[in-house]
C-alpha cells in the first residue's frame, strides 16, 4: 500500500510542477490557481487517500486504518481551529491592527 501512496503522491508532484509551470507562463490567472488549488486539496485528496484503500485486498485492519485516517484528520482540523481562535482573537484593549492582523500571543 505504501507505494500506492507514493505513486499517488507524485502524481500530485507532477501535477502541481504542471500547474506552477502554467501559472508562470500566464496559462492560468491567479484566481484560477486558486481554484484549482481548492479541487486539488478538497476533492482529489480525498479521493486519493481512499483509492489507496479500495486497491487493496480487503482486511478489517485497512476498515480501521481508514477510520483512524479520518479521527486523525478531524483531530488535526480541530486543534488547527482552537490555534487559530487563540491566536487571533479580538482583544478589547485595541492595538490599532485588526483581530486578523495581529500575532499570536501567549
Amino acid at each position: 500500500m505504501a507505494g500506492i501512496i507514493l505513486q499517488q503522491a507524485i502524481i500530485m508532484l507532477i501535477l502541481n510542477v504542471v500547474g506552477m509551470i502554467a501559472y508562470y507562463t500566464g496559462i492560468v490567472s491567479r484566481e484560477g490557481g486558486k481554484q484549482l488549488s481548492n479541487v486539488v486539496l478538497e476533492i482529489v485528496t480525498p479521493v486519493i487517500i481512499v483509492h489507496a484503500y479500495l486497491e487493496e485486498e480487503y482486511d478489517s485492519r485497512l476498515v480501521v486504518n481508514l477510520l483512524l485516517t479520518f479521527v486523525l484528520a478531524a483531530a488535526s482540523y480541530v486543534i488547527a481551529i482552537l490555534i487559530s481562535m487563540l491566536c487571533f482573537r479580538e482583544k478589547s484593549a485595541g492595538t490599532g491592527l485588526p483581530p486578523s492582523a495581529r500575532p499570536c500571543r501567549s
